[in-house]
């Protein structure tokens, strides 16, 4: 009976004991799958903390370079160019300012102190408040505290860069080391690169309130500055010419009999092309001067749409010494169209103009400058027209330094901008004007001269100047 009680007791132990390690081998890998899954969440943790930084830093560096390029324009309205503004590192920049340099002179060096420190001349700045790359660290240093990650962002460098004529560039190198709370996952990459981009369209242009005591503003567009010049077709076989003229069209058949038309209409009649579209007409229907070029008051030109006729043309039988065409036939011209036409040779042209209207649009709008290909053509040549940085840095044209940045990083050495000036709008504001200049605006600054142009029709004793590399670009054509 003893016996066979231990044989017994034997095989219940023996079943037993192989449970009891299966069951602990199945305790321990379900205790390690579960640690597994513990650490691979944690480390999907810190895999999207890191992306969500790198996408963070280059949605906020758009937004601070833009307002440190606001700040600089108003700085420099305010006070002076910044040509030669060298970058105050300091202890709002959360720098180690014993290593940081940055290697750059001018307002390149402003946006970049405004960006990183939110100081210019090492002076607090209210308006860049929240808005550096230093408090944008701490921020994320916080967030990484509150998901138990150790966050450390150390800046290396920044460098701000012309992209083209529209945009530059602000690029951070910094050091990211995160490490998880329990030392479970770990993340380091030295240096991560952003680069954002920044528009200067809507920005002002420095140059204007330099230039005018202040007074007069502009903003940078980036729109059409396409003068609506058409020249038209090709003269035909009878027509015949002399002179070039610009102005508004006055019909004869409208004002045809009203003996006093010339001397009534004063300064207003320089501005006038008359077109004649009826067979007939008597020099004195409209007064005795309106056609003498040595009158103070005379038509700026004639267009007849009738063949030379003695017996009836106005140029025919008229002592006509301001410029005329004739023989073009009904051209479609109505009463206040600007028009103009040209005299070259044996060609003749009869083209569209713009008026003022059109012109106080476009002469708001900037456009890429680049028409320094042309000045081989020229006598006087000029460089293209001031980047954004040179607008600031108070230069009229673009400098090398900046043409090469945009060249050697992003391949591009066509930065310039430049825009047309409107004599009216500164002799509103009590600004002088230049009548001999170029209104190309960084060649106005610099009262560099201009030829009267034909195809803009303005009014009082301002008329449209370009230089020649503005006029071979344009395709336009020197008026009388």
């Amino acid at each position: 009976m003893n016996r066979r009680g231990f044989f017994f007791t034997i095989g219940i132990l023996i079943f037993i004991i192989p449970l009891i390690f299966l069951l602990s081998y199945y305790t321990e890998s379900s205790k390690t799958r579960t640690s597994d899954s513990i650490t691979k969440l944690r480390c999907d943790e810190l895999h999207y903390l890191v992306e969500d930084i790198k996408k963070d830093m280059e949605r906020a560096v758009v937004i601070f370079g833009r307002r440190a390029a606001l700040h600089a324009t108003g700085w420099v309205v305010d006070n002076k160019p910044l040509a030669n503004y060298t970058f105050n590192c300091n202890s709002n920049c959360g720098l180690d300012c014993d290593k940081f340099s940055y290697g750059v002179n001018g307002s390149e060096a402003a946006i970049a102190e405004l960006v990183v420190c939110g100081t210019l001349n090492g002076t607090n700045v209210t308006y860049m408040l929240n808005h550096t790359i230093r408090e944008w660290i701490d921020r994320i240093e916080l967030h990484g505290k509150e998901m138990h990650f150790d966050v450390n962002i150390t800046l290396m460098n920044i460098s701000i860069i012309p992209i083209n004529a529209w945009e530059f560039s602000t690029i951070i190198w910094s050091n990211l080391r995160i490490t998880d709370d329990s030392g479970t996952c770990s993340y380091r990459e030295t240096p991560v690169m952003v680069m954002s981009n920044t528009s200067i369209v809507g920005i002002e242009d420095p140059l204007y309130p330099l230039n005018t005591l202040g007074r007069v503003t502009k903003y940078i567009q980036n729109c059409s500055t396409d003068l609506g010049i058409t020249y038209g077709e090709v003269s035909g076989e009878d027509w015949e010419g002399e002179g070039n003229a610009t102005g508004t069209a006055v019909l004869f058949s409208t004002v045809e009999g009203n003996s006093t038309y010339c001397s009534d209409r004063g300064e207003e009649l320089n501005d006038e092309i008359l077109v004649i579209d009826t067979a007939f007409g008597n020099c004195d229907d409209l007064g005795d001067s309106c056609y003498n070029i040595s009158e103070s008051y005379h038509f700026a030109g004639i267009v007849d749409y009738k063949k030379n006729d003695p017996d009836h043309s106005l140029i025919g039988k008229c002592n006509v010494s301001i410029p005329w065409l004739w023989g073009t036939g009904d051209v479609g011209v109505s009463d206040g169209d600007c028009i103009f036409f040209i005299n070259l040779g044996e060609i003749h042209r009869l083209g569209n103009g713009t008026g003022f209207e059109n012109f106080s649009a476009i002469s708001s709008c900037y456009r890429m400058s680049n028409s320094s290909p042309y000045s081989v053509n020229c006598s006087a040549q000029y460089p293209d027209g001031p980047s954004f940085f040179d607008r600031l840095d108070g230069n009229y044209n673009l400098s090398q330094k900046y043409r090469n940045q945009a060249n050697s990083t992003f391949g591009n050495p066509s930065i310039g901008i430049e825009t047309l000036i409107n004599p009216d709008n500164l002799e509103y504001y009590g600004i002088p004007v230049n009548d001999t200049a170029s209104w190309v605006d960084y060649l106005y600054w610099k009262n560099s001269p201009g030829n009267k142009v034909c195809g803009v029709c303005l009014t009082e004793d301002h008329r449209f100047r370009l230089d020649c590399q503005h006029l071979l670009f344009y395709n336009l054509t020197i008026c009388n």
